[in-house]
């Protein structure tokens, strides 16, 4: 995200000043020669701590909040496959039957019935609405 980007561009950028600030502070050399110097560096050195410990904190509130929102698009995108394979399911029963009445054989059950066509649609009715039934007694539907 254009944040995290952000705060991981502006901790590279701290840290090289981060650093700097500290080895300026135990050189040898004295650069600070003046007293009042000395008083504009202690607190440039705590503001560089502060600053990089925020951006820490920040990094990792981004990091959870990121992690946090993964599992809330994994979790909406499971119970999405769920509930398709669920229906899938419920209708494969009749999907079978009028599979094995739609095929152009001699001798097929009910073929020659009057009310084959809603004989037929009820049997691949009941086959659904039994599994349907049995998800609802699961609570997975």
């Amino acid at each position: 995200s254009l944040m995290k980007r952000n705060i991981i561009d502006f901790r590279r950028i701290m840290k090289t000043h981060h650093l700097i600030i500290k080895r300026l502070g135990v050189k040898k050399e004295n650069y600070l020669v003046f007293q009042q110097s000395r008083a504009y560096y202690a607190d440039l050195m705590e503001q560089a701590e502060n600053i990089w410990d925020i951006l820490s904190i920040q990094k990792e509130t981004v990091e959870a909040l990121q992690d946090a929102n993964t599992s809330l698009a994994t979790n909406r995108l499971n119970q999405t496959t769920r509930i398709v394979t669920i229906l899938s399911a419920i209708f494969l029963p009749a999907t079978f039957v009028m599979f094995l009445f739609g095929l152009s054989v001699k001798d097929l059950p009910l073929a020659n019935t009057p009310h084959a066509f809603w004989i037929i649609l009820g049997i691949g009715a009941a086959g659904s609405l039994s599994l349907f039934g049995y998800f609802r007694a699961k609570k997975w539907f």
